[in-house]
Protein backbone atom coordinates (compact mmCIF):
# COMPACT_ATOMS: atom_id res chain seq x y z
CA UNK A 1 0.00 0.00 0.00
CA UNK A 2 0.90 3.41 -0.28
CA UNK A 3 2.79 4.65 2.41
CA UNK A 4 3.40 8.75 3.69
CA UNK A 5 6.82 9.85 4.60
CA UNK A 6 10.04 7.37 5.03
CA UNK A 7 9.94 4.36 7.16
CA UNK A 8 12.65 3.85 9.32
CA UNK A 9 15.59 2.06 7.98
CA UNK A 10 18.57 0.41 9.52
CA UNK A 11 17.51 -2.26 12.23
CA UNK A 12 14.50 -2.25 13.28
CA UNK A 13 11.96 -4.39 15.15
CA UNK A 14 8.97 -5.63 13.72
CA UNK A 15 4.92 -5.80 15.84
CA UNK A 16 2.07 -8.44 13.82
CA UNK A 17 -0.84 -8.57 16.03
CA UNK A 18 -4.34 -10.08 16.31
CA UNK A 19 -7.56 -10.80 18.08
CA UNK A 20 -8.00 -14.28 19.03
CA UNK A 21 -11.35 -15.68 18.48
CA UNK A 22 -12.54 -12.76 16.73
CA UNK A 23 -15.24 -14.35 14.61
CA UNK A 24 -16.85 -16.01 18.25
CA UNK A 25 -16.83 -12.15 19.09
CA UNK A 26 -18.62 -11.40 16.00
CA UNK A 27 -21.02 -14.04 16.53
CA UNK A 28 -21.16 -12.76 19.95
CA UNK A 29 -21.68 -9.26 20.05
CA UNK A 30 -23.03 -8.70 16.11
CA UNK A 31 -21.65 -6.53 13.19
CA UNK A 32 -22.44 -3.52 15.46
CA UNK A 33 -21.28 -4.28 18.35
CA UNK A 34 -17.83 -5.55 17.30
CA UNK A 35 -17.39 -2.56 15.14
CA UNK A 36 -17.17 -0.63 18.42
CA UNK A 37 -14.96 -3.71 19.51
CA UNK A 38 -12.79 -3.40 16.59
CA UNK A 39 -12.79 0.20 16.73
CA UNK A 40 -11.54 0.25 20.77
CA UNK A 41 -9.14 -2.22 20.13
CA UNK A 42 -7.37 0.24 16.94
CA UNK A 43 -7.21 3.34 19.79
CA UNK A 44 -5.86 0.91 22.23
CA UNK A 45 -2.61 -0.56 19.57
CA UNK A 46 -2.26 2.43 18.04
CA UNK A 47 -2.18 4.91 20.85
CA UNK A 48 0.67 2.45 22.63
CA UNK A 49 2.54 2.28 19.51
CA UNK A 50 2.07 6.21 19.14
CA UNK A 51 3.62 6.63 22.49
CA UNK A 52 6.72 4.97 21.93
CA UNK A 53 7.89 6.25 18.69
CA UNK A 54 6.11 3.23 16.58
CA UNK A 55 4.53 3.30 13.26
CA UNK A 56 1.36 1.62 12.22
CA UNK A 57 2.64 -0.10 8.44
CA UNK A 58 -0.86 -1.85 7.92
CA UNK A 59 -3.78 -3.10 9.32
CA UNK A 60 -5.69 -6.13 7.37
CA UNK A 61 -9.23 -6.80 9.47
CA UNK A 62 -8.43 -7.19 13.23
CA UNK A 63 -4.48 -7.69 12.60
CA UNK A 64 -1.97 -4.70 12.90
CA UNK A 65 1.79 -4.29 11.25
CA UNK A 66 3.96 -2.24 13.37
CA UNK A 67 7.70 -0.96 13.00
CA UNK A 68 9.86 0.76 16.07
CA UNK A 69 13.03 1.82 15.28
CA UNK A 70 13.97 0.26 19.39
CA UNK A 71 13.20 -3.26 20.50
CA UNK A 72 13.09 -1.73 23.71
CA UNK A 73 10.43 0.56 22.36
CA UNK A 74 8.70 -2.29 20.46
CA UNK A 75 8.28 -4.42 24.21
CA UNK A 76 7.30 -0.84 26.33
CA UNK A 77 4.86 -0.49 23.41
CA UNK A 78 3.26 -4.34 23.28
CA UNK A 79 3.05 -3.79 27.31
CA UNK A 80 1.06 -0.70 27.30
CA UNK A 81 -1.16 -2.48 24.94
CA UNK A 82 -1.70 -5.19 26.94
CA UNK A 83 -2.36 -3.56 30.25
CA UNK A 84 -4.93 -1.65 28.51
CA UNK A 85 -6.49 -4.12 26.18
CA UNK A 86 -7.16 -6.22 30.16
CA UNK A 87 -8.48 -3.23 31.91
CA UNK A 88 -10.50 -1.95 29.01
CA UNK A 89 -14.45 -2.29 29.94
CA UNK A 90 -15.95 -4.23 26.19
CA UNK A 91 -19.49 -4.47 25.45
CA UNK A 92 -21.60 -7.47 26.51
CA UNK A 93 -18.12 -7.94 29.19
CA UNK A 94 -16.36 -10.11 26.55
CA UNK A 95 -12.45 -10.49 26.39
CA UNK A 96 -10.67 -9.00 24.03
CA UNK A 97 -7.33 -10.66 23.81
CA UNK A 98 -4.51 -9.87 21.68
CA UNK A 99 -1.70 -12.08 20.26
CA UNK A 100 1.67 -9.95 19.44
CA UNK A 101 4.97 -10.72 18.04
CA UNK A 102 8.32 -9.18 18.05
CA UNK A 103 11.33 -9.99 15.47
CA UNK A 104 14.25 -7.30 15.23
CA UNK A 105 16.23 -7.17 11.60
CA UNK A 106 17.40 -5.12 8.61
CA UNK A 107 14.75 -5.47 6.31
CA UNK A 108 15.08 -3.14 3.08
CA UNK A 109 12.73 -0.07 3.32
CA UNK A 110 10.26 1.19 0.23
CA UNK A 111 7.46 3.42 -0.78
CA UNK A 112 5.11 0.00 -0.83
CA UNK A 113 6.43 -0.85 2.86
CA UNK A 114 9.27 -3.49 3.91
CA UNK A 115 10.42 -6.36 1.62
CA UNK A 116 12.40 -9.16 3.21
CA UNK A 117 12.44 -13.10 5.44
CA UNK A 118 11.80 -10.55 8.59
CA UNK A 119 9.30 -9.16 7.73
CA UNK A 120 7.69 -12.55 7.31
CA UNK A 121 9.32 -14.40 10.35
CA UNK A 122 8.14 -11.46 12.42
CA UNK A 123 4.75 -12.55 11.10
CA UNK A 124 4.92 -15.88 11.92
CA UNK A 125 6.27 -15.11 15.50
CA UNK A 126 2.98 -13.36 16.53
CA UNK A 127 0.82 -15.98 14.92
CA UNK A 128 2.32 -18.79 17.23
CA UNK A 129 1.04 -16.67 20.12
CA UNK A 130 -2.38 -17.11 22.19
CA UNK A 131 -4.37 -13.76 22.99
CA UNK A 132 -2.88 -12.05 25.78
CA UNK A 133 0.85 -13.17 25.10
CA UNK A 134 3.48 -11.67 23.68
CA UNK A 135 6.43 -13.59 21.84
CA UNK A 136 9.97 -11.65 20.97
CA UNK A 137 12.24 -13.83 18.55
CA UNK A 138 15.90 -14.42 19.25
CA UNK A 139 17.29 -11.09 17.46
CA UNK A 140 14.60 -9.21 19.61
CA UNK A 141 16.29 -10.45 22.52
CA UNK A 142 19.38 -10.27 21.89
CA UNK A 143 18.72 -6.39 21.26
CA UNK A 144 16.50 -5.71 24.46
CA UNK A 145 17.55 -8.15 26.97
CA UNK A 146 19.69 -5.72 28.99
CA UNK A 147 17.30 -2.67 28.64
CA UNK A 148 14.04 -4.37 30.10
CA UNK A 149 12.04 -2.58 32.19
CA UNK A 150 12.20 -2.92 35.82
CA UNK A 151 10.10 -6.08 36.88
CA UNK A 152 9.98 -7.18 32.99
CA UNK A 153 11.41 -10.91 32.12
CA UNK A 154 11.97 -12.92 28.93
CA UNK A 155 10.77 -16.64 29.46
CA UNK A 156 12.55 -19.07 26.93
CA UNK A 157 10.26 -20.70 24.89
CA UNK A 158 12.51 -22.98 23.64
CA UNK A 159 13.22 -23.81 19.69
CA UNK A 160 10.05 -23.86 17.27
CA UNK A 161 9.13 -24.30 13.92
CA UNK A 162 6.93 -21.91 12.46
CA UNK A 163 5.77 -22.15 9.16
CA UNK A 164 7.33 -21.50 5.48
CA UNK A 165 10.54 -21.04 7.72
CA UNK A 166 13.39 -24.21 7.48
CA UNK A 167 15.26 -23.41 10.66
CA UNK A 168 13.86 -23.71 14.09
CA UNK A 169 13.61 -20.33 16.00
CA UNK A 170 14.09 -19.98 19.48
CA UNK A 171 11.23 -17.17 20.89
CA UNK A 172 10.72 -15.65 24.49
CA UNK A 173 7.75 -14.59 26.09
CA UNK A 174 7.24 -11.22 27.69
CA UNK A 175 6.96 -11.79 31.44
CA UNK A 176 4.77 -8.66 33.18
CA UNK A 177 3.93 -8.27 36.84
CA UNK A 178 0.20 -7.97 36.98
CA UNK A 179 -0.33 -9.52 33.08
CA UNK A 180 -1.52 -13.11 32.56
CA UNK A 181 1.67 -15.24 32.03
CA UNK A 182 0.76 -19.12 31.84
CA UNK A 183 -0.61 -20.00 28.59
CA UNK A 184 -1.36 -23.11 26.33
CA UNK A 185 1.14 -24.75 24.03
CA UNK A 186 2.68 -22.17 21.42
CA UNK A 187 0.72 -22.28 18.15
CA UNK A 188 4.03 -23.83 16.33
CA UNK A 189 4.44 -26.91 13.82
CA UNK A 190 5.78 -30.11 15.24
CA UNK A 191 8.53 -31.95 13.61
CA UNK A 192 7.94 -32.98 9.43
CA UNK A 193 9.54 -36.29 10.81
CA UNK A 194 9.14 -39.01 12.89
CA UNK A 195 12.02 -40.71 15.15
CA UNK A 196 11.17 -44.03 12.87
CA UNK A 197 11.51 -42.13 9.44
CA UNK A 198 14.98 -40.44 11.13
CA UNK A 199 15.96 -44.26 11.76
CA UNK A 200 15.22 -45.33 7.86
CA UNK A 201 16.95 -42.41 6.85
CA UNK A 202 19.59 -43.04 8.91
CA UNK A 203 19.67 -46.88 8.21
CA UNK A 204 19.47 -45.85 4.40
CA UNK A 205 22.57 -43.72 4.30
CA UNK A 206 24.31 -46.08 5.96
CA UNK A 207 23.85 -48.52 3.27
CA UNK A 208 24.97 -45.90 0.64
CA UNK A 209 27.63 -44.99 1.60
CA UNK A 210 28.86 -48.01 3.58
CA UNK A 211 31.35 -48.36 5.78
CA UNK A 212 32.60 -44.61 5.58
CA UNK A 213 29.54 -43.42 6.75
CA UNK A 214 28.94 -45.63 9.55
CA UNK A 215 32.58 -44.96 10.97
CA UNK A 216 31.07 -41.56 11.32
CA UNK A 217 28.03 -42.45 13.20
CA UNK A 218 30.38 -44.85 15.54
CA UNK A 219 32.23 -41.49 16.13
CA UNK A 220 29.55 -39.55 17.22
CA UNK A 221 28.61 -42.27 20.28
CA UNK A 222 32.54 -42.42 21.00
CA UNK A 223 34.55 -40.63 24.19
CA UNK A 224 36.00 -37.96 23.72
CA UNK A 225 39.84 -37.58 23.29
CA UNK A 226 39.60 -34.11 24.49
CA UNK A 227 38.18 -33.16 28.19
CA UNK A 228 34.39 -32.25 27.62
CA UNK A 229 33.80 -28.78 29.70
CA UNK A 230 30.64 -28.75 31.45
CA UNK A 231 28.08 -25.87 31.13
CA UNK A 232 25.47 -24.33 33.25
CA UNK A 233 21.95 -24.84 32.01
CA UNK A 234 23.32 -28.12 29.87
CA UNK A 235 22.52 -31.77 30.00
CA UNK A 236 25.97 -33.60 30.36
CA UNK A 237 26.29 -36.47 28.37
CA UNK A 238 28.01 -39.76 30.35
CA UNK A 239 29.72 -42.59 29.01
CA UNK A 240 28.35 -44.97 31.97
CA UNK A 241 31.52 -47.38 31.27
CA UNK A 242 34.59 -44.83 31.60
CA UNK A 243 32.57 -42.51 34.00
CA UNK A 244 33.96 -39.92 32.02
CA UNK A 245 31.80 -36.62 30.17
CA UNK A 246 31.83 -37.32 26.06
CA UNK A 247 29.70 -33.83 25.29
CA UNK A 248 27.19 -31.46 26.68
CA UNK A 249 24.65 -30.09 25.34
CA UNK A 250 23.44 -26.53 26.27
CA UNK A 251 20.09 -25.89 26.47
CA UNK A 252 19.58 -22.10 27.36
CA UNK A 253 17.78 -22.86 30.30
CA UNK A 254 17.96 -24.48 33.76
CA UNK A 255 16.36 -28.20 33.30
CA UNK A 256 13.95 -29.59 35.64
CA UNK A 257 13.73 -33.17 34.95
CA UNK A 258 15.45 -35.44 32.08
CA UNK A 259 14.05 -39.25 30.61
CA UNK A 260 16.21 -41.11 28.12
CA UNK A 261 14.06 -43.43 28.03
CA UNK A 262 12.26 -42.84 25.05
CA UNK A 263 13.48 -42.22 20.89
CA UNK A 264 14.76 -39.12 22.36
CA UNK A 265 16.15 -37.80 25.53
CA UNK A 266 13.45 -35.12 27.04
CA UNK A 267 13.78 -32.19 29.09
CA UNK A 268 11.74 -30.30 31.29
CA UNK A 269 11.58 -26.49 31.69
CA UNK A 270 8.92 -25.95 34.70
CA UNK A 271 8.97 -22.30 34.94
CA UNK A 272 8.40 -21.86 30.91
CA UNK A 273 5.79 -24.65 30.68
CA UNK A 274 7.74 -26.91 27.78
CA UNK A 275 9.39 -29.99 27.03
CA UNK A 276 12.65 -30.06 25.04
CA UNK A 277 13.46 -33.43 22.71
CA UNK A 278 17.47 -33.53 21.93
CA UNK A 279 18.68 -36.36 19.43
CA UNK A 280 20.02 -38.82 21.52
CA UNK A 281 22.56 -39.62 18.51
CA UNK A 282 23.68 -35.96 17.00
CA UNK A 283 23.04 -34.79 20.16
CA UNK A 284 21.07 -31.57 18.66
CA UNK A 285 17.64 -30.07 20.55
CA UNK A 286 15.08 -31.36 17.85
CA UNK A 287 12.16 -29.68 18.91
CA UNK A 288 10.66 -28.06 22.26
CA UNK A 289 6.88 -28.20 23.01
CA UNK A 290 4.71 -26.74 25.20
CA UNK A 291 2.22 -28.17 27.99
CA UNK A 292 -0.86 -27.81 29.68
CA UNK A 293 0.32 -27.21 32.84
CA UNK A 294 3.54 -26.76 35.19
CA UNK A 295 5.25 -30.14 34.62
CA UNK A 296 6.22 -32.19 37.88
CA UNK A 297 7.04 -35.47 36.11
CA UNK A 298 7.51 -37.15 32.55
CA UNK A 299 7.57 -40.92 31.42
CA UNK A 300 9.33 -41.58 28.10
CA UNK A 301 9.04 -44.68 25.94
CA UNK A 302 9.31 -45.01 22.23
CA UNK A 303 8.21 -41.85 20.49
CA UNK A 304 5.84 -40.25 23.18
CA UNK A 305 6.98 -38.16 25.94
CA UNK A 306 3.90 -38.22 28.66
CA UNK A 307 4.25 -35.23 31.10
CA UNK A 308 2.17 -34.62 34.04
CA UNK A 309 1.17 -32.01 35.80
CA UNK A 310 -1.49 -30.83 38.57
CA UNK A 311 -4.98 -32.19 37.15
CA UNK A 312 -3.55 -33.87 34.01
CA UNK A 313 -0.96 -35.42 31.76
CA UNK A 314 0.15 -34.42 28.13
CA UNK A 315 0.88 -37.01 25.77
CA UNK A 316 3.06 -35.81 23.31
CA UNK A 317 3.90 -37.56 19.77
CA UNK A 318 4.58 -36.16 16.39
CA UNK A 319 0.95 -36.00 16.07
CA UNK A 320 1.13 -33.21 18.46
CA UNK A 321 0.42 -32.40 22.12
CA UNK A 322 -2.79 -34.38 23.51
CA UNK A 323 -4.05 -33.17 27.07
CA UNK A 324 -5.99 -36.06 29.52
CA UNK A 325 -7.97 -34.60 31.72
CA UNK A 326 -7.67 -36.59 34.93
CA UNK A 327 -9.58 -34.72 37.53
CA UNK A 328 -10.05 -31.62 38.96
CA UNK A 329 -6.87 -29.24 39.53
CA UNK A 330 -6.87 -28.69 43.50
CA UNK A 331 -8.93 -31.94 44.02
CA UNK A 332 -5.52 -33.12 45.14
CA UNK A 333 -3.35 -31.28 47.70
CA UNK A 334 -0.37 -29.13 46.85
CA UNK A 335 -0.09 -28.55 50.64
CA UNK A 336 3.21 -28.55 52.12
CA UNK A 337 3.06 -32.02 54.34
CA UNK A 338 6.27 -32.17 56.69
CA UNK A 339 8.51 -30.35 53.70
CA UNK A 340 7.06 -32.61 51.12
CA UNK A 341 4.32 -31.60 48.24
CA UNK A 342 1.44 -33.88 46.62
CA UNK A 343 3.11 -33.73 42.70
CA UNK A 344 2.40 -35.49 40.01
CA UNK A 345 3.61 -38.75 39.31
CA UNK A 346 3.73 -40.50 36.06
CA UNK A 347 5.39 -43.95 35.23
CA UNK A 348 4.48 -46.56 32.52
CA UNK A 349 5.36 -49.91 31.29
CA UNK A 350 5.17 -49.75 27.60
CA UNK A 351 1.60 -50.88 27.18
CA UNK A 352 -0.21 -49.01 30.07
CA UNK A 353 0.69 -45.33 31.99
CA UNK A 354 -0.26 -44.31 35.21
CA UNK A 355 -0.39 -41.61 37.06
CA UNK A 356 -0.83 -40.54 40.86
CA UNK A 357 -1.44 -37.24 42.39
CA UNK A 358 -2.34 -37.05 46.19
CA UNK A 359 -4.42 -40.46 46.85
CA UNK A 360 -5.52 -40.47 42.80
CA UNK A 361 -4.15 -42.93 40.62
CA UNK A 362 -5.59 -42.75 36.64
CA UNK A 363 -4.97 -45.66 34.28
CA UNK A 364 -3.87 -45.09 30.28
CA UNK A 365 -3.88 -46.87 27.65
CA UNK A 366 -0.56 -46.33 25.94
CA UNK A 367 -1.50 -47.07 22.37
CA UNK A 368 -5.20 -45.18 21.79
CA UNK A 369 -4.24 -42.00 24.87
CA UNK A 370 -7.72 -43.33 26.28
CA UNK A 371 -8.23 -42.68 30.11
CA UNK A 372 -9.47 -46.01 31.25
CA UNK A 373 -10.33 -45.33 34.67
CA UNK A 374 -9.19 -43.77 38.12
CA UNK A 375 -9.35 -44.91 41.49
CA UNK A 376 -7.73 -43.99 44.82
CA UNK A 377 -5.47 -45.87 47.28
CA UNK A 378 -5.82 -45.68 51.09
CA UNK A 379 -5.45 -42.76 53.33
CA UNK A 380 -1.96 -43.29 55.32
CA UNK A 381 -3.02 -44.43 58.71
CA UNK A 382 -2.78 -41.78 61.49
CA UNK A 383 -3.05 -38.47 58.88
CA UNK A 384 -5.82 -36.42 57.34
CA UNK A 385 -7.24 -37.87 54.00
CA UNK A 386 -5.69 -35.08 52.17
CA UNK A 387 -2.42 -35.20 53.45
CA UNK A 388 -1.97 -38.42 51.90
CA UNK A 389 0.51 -38.48 48.54
CA UNK A 390 1.71 -41.58 46.34
CA UNK A 391 4.45 -41.60 43.81
CA UNK A 392 4.36 -44.01 41.19
CA UNK A 393 7.37 -45.66 39.78
CA UNK A 394 7.37 -49.23 37.30
CA UNK A 395 10.15 -51.29 38.08
CA UNK A 396 10.89 -55.37 37.66
CA UNK A 397 7.15 -56.07 36.72
CA UNK A 398 5.73 -54.42 39.92
CA UNK A 399 3.81 -50.95 40.04
CA UNK A 400 6.09 -49.50 43.33
CA UNK A 401 5.00 -46.13 45.37
CA UNK A 402 6.34 -43.84 47.78
CA UNK A 403 4.03 -42.59 50.47
CA UNK A 404 3.94 -39.55 52.44
CA UNK A 405 3.54 -38.74 55.32
CA UNK A 406 4.05 -42.07 57.15
CA UNK A 407 7.53 -41.89 54.15
CA UNK A 408 7.06 -45.88 52.99
CA UNK A 409 7.90 -47.77 50.10
CA UNK A 410 5.94 -50.10 48.77
CA UNK A 411 3.62 -52.02 46.25
CA UNK A 412 0.21 -51.30 44.60
CA UNK A 413 -2.60 -53.44 43.38
CA UNK A 414 -4.86 -51.79 41.07
CA UNK A 415 -7.41 -54.37 40.99
CA UNK A 416 -7.87 -53.91 44.36
CA UNK A 417 -7.08 -50.68 45.18
CA UNK A 418 -4.67 -51.66 47.85
CA UNK A 419 -1.19 -50.25 49.01
CA UNK A 420 1.21 -52.76 51.31
CA UNK A 421 4.35 -50.76 52.60
CA UNK A 422 7.21 -52.87 52.20
CA UNK A 423 9.61 -50.57 53.97
CA UNK A 424 9.39 -47.38 55.94
CA UNK A 425 11.82 -44.63 57.97
CA UNK A 426 10.89 -41.58 59.30
CA UNK A 427 14.69 -39.97 58.16
CA UNK A 428 14.09 -40.52 55.01
CA UNK A 429 12.49 -36.93 54.82
CA UNK A 430 14.53 -35.02 56.93
CA UNK A 431 17.29 -33.49 54.80
CA UNK A 432 15.71 -34.72 51.22
CA UNK A 433 12.48 -34.91 50.35
CA UNK A 434 11.45 -38.45 50.11
CA UNK A 435 9.67 -38.18 46.39
CA UNK A 436 10.48 -39.13 42.67
CA UNK A 437 14.03 -38.29 42.02
CA UNK A 438 16.19 -39.81 45.12
CA UNK A 439 14.73 -42.95 45.00
CA UNK A 440 15.25 -46.11 42.14
CA UNK A 441 14.79 -49.65 42.11
CA UNK A 442 17.70 -52.40 40.49
CA UNK A 443 19.92 -54.92 41.03
CA UNK A 444 16.84 -56.68 43.08
CA UNK A 445 16.45 -53.60 45.51
CA UNK A 446 15.33 -50.43 46.11
CA UNK A 447 17.73 -47.98 46.91
CA UNK A 448 16.82 -44.41 48.71
CA UNK A 449 18.94 -41.58 48.85
CA UNK A 450 18.23 -40.51 52.77
CA UNK A 451 19.85 -39.34 56.12
CA UNK A 452 20.62 -41.50 59.05
CA UNK A 453 22.29 -40.24 63.21
CA UNK A 454 26.11 -41.33 63.52
CA UNK A 455 25.95 -42.85 67.31
CA UNK A 456 29.24 -42.24 67.72
CA UNK A 457 30.01 -39.06 65.93
CA UNK A 458 26.12 -37.36 66.80
CA UNK A 459 26.86 -36.25 63.09
CA UNK A 460 23.50 -36.69 60.77
CA UNK A 461 25.43 -38.57 57.46
CA UNK A 462 24.12 -38.73 53.58
CA UNK A 463 23.49 -42.29 52.40
CA UNK A 464 22.32 -44.50 49.74
CA UNK A 465 20.60 -47.00 52.15
CA UNK A 466 19.74 -50.13 49.86
CA UNK A 467 16.25 -52.40 50.94
CA UNK A 468 14.94 -55.72 50.23
CA UNK A 469 12.14 -55.37 48.23
CA UNK A 470 10.37 -58.15 50.20
CA UNK A 471 10.95 -58.12 53.50
CA UNK A 472 11.84 -54.25 53.68
CA UNK A 473 14.99 -55.11 55.74
CA UNK A 474 18.40 -52.57 55.25
CA UNK A 475 20.58 -54.29 52.96
CA UNK A 476 23.49 -52.05 53.11
CA UNK A 477 23.93 -48.76 53.35
CA UNK A 478 26.83 -45.90 51.18
CA UNK A 479 28.01 -43.38 52.96
CA UNK A 480 28.56 -40.21 50.59
CA UNK A 481 29.18 -36.24 52.08
CA UNK A 482 27.48 -35.38 49.24
CA UNK A 483 24.62 -36.96 49.37
CA UNK A 484 22.07 -38.74 46.80
CA UNK A 485 19.66 -36.35 46.12
CA UNK A 486 18.63 -38.09 42.38
CA UNK A 487 19.36 -41.50 41.70
CA UNK A 488 19.38 -43.89 38.49
CA UNK A 489 19.95 -47.24 37.54
CA UNK A 490 22.20 -48.99 34.85
CA UNK A 491 22.22 -52.25 34.70
CA UNK A 492 26.16 -52.25 33.09
CA UNK A 493 27.06 -49.57 35.44
CA UNK A 494 26.03 -49.67 38.80
CA UNK A 495 23.94 -47.01 40.67
CA UNK A 496 24.45 -43.36 39.84
CA UNK A 497 23.95 -40.52 42.51
CA UNK A 498 23.56 -36.95 41.94
CA UNK A 499 24.74 -34.45 45.16
CA UNK A 500 26.70 -31.95 46.78
CA UNK A 501 26.93 -30.27 49.98
CA UNK A 502 23.86 -28.35 51.08
CA UNK A 503 23.97 -25.58 53.97
CA UNK A 504 27.56 -24.54 52.70
CA UNK A 505 28.21 -21.40 50.74
CA UNK A 506 27.35 -20.75 47.34
CA UNK A 507 30.60 -21.66 45.78
CA UNK A 508 31.54 -24.75 48.29
CA UNK A 509 27.59 -26.15 47.05
CA UNK A 510 29.39 -25.93 43.49
CA UNK A 511 32.96 -26.95 44.00
CA UNK A 512 30.99 -30.19 45.68
CA UNK A 513 28.71 -31.01 43.06
CA UNK A 514 29.26 -34.54 41.87
CA UNK A 515 28.24 -37.70 39.75
CA UNK A 516 28.57 -41.12 42.28
CA UNK A 517 28.77 -44.41 40.81
CA UNK A 518 28.19 -46.97 43.08
CA UNK A 519 29.06 -50.59 42.22
CA UNK A 520 25.90 -53.00 43.55
CA UNK A 521 27.67 -56.47 44.24
CA UNK A 522 30.37 -54.55 46.13
CA UNK A 523 28.12 -51.96 47.52
CA UNK A 524 31.20 -49.47 47.09
CA UNK A 525 31.62 -45.92 45.64
CA UNK A 526 33.71 -47.01 42.26
CA UNK A 527 34.00 -43.21 40.57
CA UNK A 528 33.05 -40.07 41.23
CA UNK A 529 32.57 -37.15 38.42
CA UNK A 530 32.78 -33.24 39.19
CA UNK A 531 29.84 -31.38 37.59
CA UNK A 532 31.30 -28.00 38.27
CA UNK A 533 27.59 -26.90 38.57
CA UNK A 534 24.68 -27.38 40.88
CA UNK A 535 23.11 -30.40 39.68
CA UNK A 536 19.13 -30.23 38.31
CA UNK A 537 16.39 -30.82 41.15
CA UNK A 538 18.35 -30.71 44.52
CA UNK A 539 16.67 -31.74 47.51
CA UNK A 540 15.10 -34.87 45.92
CA UNK A 541 12.55 -32.64 44.16
CA UNK A 542 10.28 -34.19 41.95
CA UNK A 543 11.81 -33.75 38.63
CA UNK A 544 14.95 -35.97 37.92
CA UNK A 545 17.88 -35.01 37.20
CA UNK A 546 19.82 -37.68 36.10
CA UNK A 547 18.45 -40.18 33.72
CA UNK A 548 20.01 -43.85 31.81
CA UNK A 549 19.41 -44.55 28.02
CA UNK A 550 20.99 -44.95 24.53
CA UNK A 551 24.32 -46.59 26.61
CA UNK A 552 24.64 -43.06 27.91
CA UNK A 553 24.38 -41.57 31.57
CA UNK A 554 22.74 -38.19 30.82
CA UNK A 555 23.06 -35.43 34.02
CA UNK A 556 20.76 -32.32 34.32
CA UNK A 557 23.33 -29.47 34.98
CA UNK A 558 21.23 -26.15 36.47
CA UNK A 559 23.14 -22.85 36.80
CA UNK A 560 25.63 -21.07 37.23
Amino acid sequence: MALDGALPSGTVTFLFTDIEGSTDLLKRLGRDGYEVVLAEHSRILRKAVADHDGRVVDTQGDSLFCVFRSAHDAVSATIESQHALAGHAWPGDVRVRVRMGLHSGEPKASDAGYIGIGVHRAARVGAAAHGGQVLVSETARALVADDLSPGVSLRDLGLHRLKDLDEPARLYQVVVPGLEDRFPPLRTLRRGRTRRAHLVLVAAGLVVLGGAAAAVLLSTRSASAKPVRLVANSIAVVDPTSGKPVADVPLGFSPTAVDAGGDDVWVLNTPARTATAIDPDTLEIVETVGVHGDPDSQYAVGGTDWVAFAGGVDEIDSSGVHRVALWRPGATTHASVSGTQCFAYVTGDGRSVWVSEGRNVAVIDAASGNLLRTLRLPVASGFPPNLTCYGLRYSDGSLVAIRNPDFSIGTVDLGSGSYTPIASNPLLNTQQAFTSANWAAGFGSYWVGDTTPNNKTGLTENNLTRFDPISGKVTGRIVSTTGFFNLAVDPSSGVWGIGYLPGTTFARSIESAVAVRVDASSGQITGTIKLHHLPCCPQGSVGNGVAVGHGRLWIALDSP
